[in-house]
């Protein structure tokens, strides 16, 4: 089990998941973080091993420069997303999600591969995402940054639900 928790920034967008993996009924602790960094990007991902396997490893370089990043994921992320959907047997894909961002942009995408844009400052997905998003409410009325907020809402999820696990990890762009 997942969560995963994202806080954006006019110039940051950070993303914070736990080690909780779901092996048959036996929750276990994942070495390698759910949230990475990969072609200039900040992601978090939910889902099968293939999923995350495959975003960390998509092929789409984002450096901004001219183009948005809004631009970025319509023309070259949802194609590259899109192909790699169709790797993951169809009676999964359900399970797959991410989040993702760059420069204070946030992004949500699930198993049909179409990202779309979260206007608001936060989102989580995942396990823990109802605890999760509330603390993200709660904090971003009193000034948390947004680091703090996504550790803070991890911990919470962690606390209140038996499916989120420590170590967090956190990474932005």
């Amino acid at each position: 089990m997942t969560t995963i928790a994202a806080a954006r920034t006019a110039n940051l967008t950070w993303i914070g998941g736990d080690s909780a993996v779901t092996i048959d009924e036996t929750i276990v602790l994942q070495d390698s973080p759910k949230v990475f960094l990969a072609g200039g990007v900040a992601w978090g991902c939910c889902g099968v091993t293939a999923w995350e396997h495959g975003l960390k490893n998509l092929d789409a370089e984002w450096s901004g420069g001219r183009t948005t990043f809004k631009l970025f994921v319509e023309q070259c992320l949802t194609p590259k997303l899109v192909e790699l959907i169709q790797t993951i047997p169809e009676d999964v894909r359900f399970e797959c999600a991410a989040v993702f961002g760059a420069r204070g942009s946030l992004f949500y995408v699930e198993g049909d591969a179409l990202p779309w844009a979260i206007h608001g400052s936060y989102h989580a997905i995942g396990y823990g995402a109802e605890v999760a998003l509330g603390v993200l409410h709660v904090t971003d009325r009193v000034g948390y940054g947004a680091e703090r907020r996504i550790l803070s809402a991890l911990k919470a999820a962690a606390e209140h639900t038996d499916g989120t696990r420590a170590p967090f990890h956190s990474v932005f762009a």
